[in-house]
């Protein structure tokens, strides 16, 4: 999970830079909002986070399936050592 609150606090800080940065910065006499690489960079950055947090997803999710086995054979050999034990 910790993955994923970093990928959330990627999303959050480029959101805060295209509202309040790229809208109110101005370079060669135009707003950065309005140059084509800017908000291309950003749409860049948006799917790369996008990608992350999937990626991350999927691995959050194998890791909890292959644990959940993990332990299920854990108990199934408990319960043989504690059934051969009586």
């Amino acid at each position: 999970m910790l993955l994923l609150t970093n990928i959330g606090t990627f999303f959050f800080q480029l959101r805060f830079l295209f509202r309040y940065q790229v809208r109110s910065r101005v370079a060669f006499g135009k707003p950065l909002v309005e140059q084509g690489t800017i908000l291309q960079d950003i749409a860049e950055s948006r799917i790369e986070i996008e990608q992350a947090r999937w990626v991350s997803r999927s691995f959050n999710i194998q890791f909890l399936l292959t644990m959940s086995i993990i332990v299920k054979q854990l108990s199934d050999k408990i319960k043989e050592i504690v059934i051969n034990l009586g």
